[in-house]
């Protein structure tokens, strides 16, 4: 993973959370180290985000239209393939770096 470009690191993000993490069923917990998916205790369409010293304290309790922000991931995820997967300055195309920086 250390010689992956920045670029491929985020197309990989963007994908697991555009199109594979299931918030309905699981949850991501960084109280242990390094941070693992979890199984929630029951099904539901809340993201849940639990904090690091009081994992019983769910931080994302008043995040609302899930949907929609998972769906950006996604949305992202598909622009992000349409650019040059072999170019090497894949981040400085999406975030419209000039060469000459």
């Amino acid at each position: 993973m250390e010689s992956e470009s920045l670029g491929f690191l985020l197309i990989d993000f963007m994908f697991y959370y555009g199109l594979t993490f299931d918030y309905a069923t699981s949850y991501i917990s960084s109280a242990t180290s390094p941070g693992r998916l979890l199984p929630k205790t029951e099904e539901n369409e809340v993201l849940s985000i639990r904090c690091l010293f009081n994992p019983e304290n769910e931080i994302a309790k008043s995040v609302n239209k899930v949907r929609a922000f998972f769906q950006v991931f996604k949305d992202a995820y598909s622009t992000l393939l349409q650019l040059n997967l072999m170019d090497q300055t894949m981040l400085g195309q999406i975030i419209r770096l000039d060469q000459k920086v």
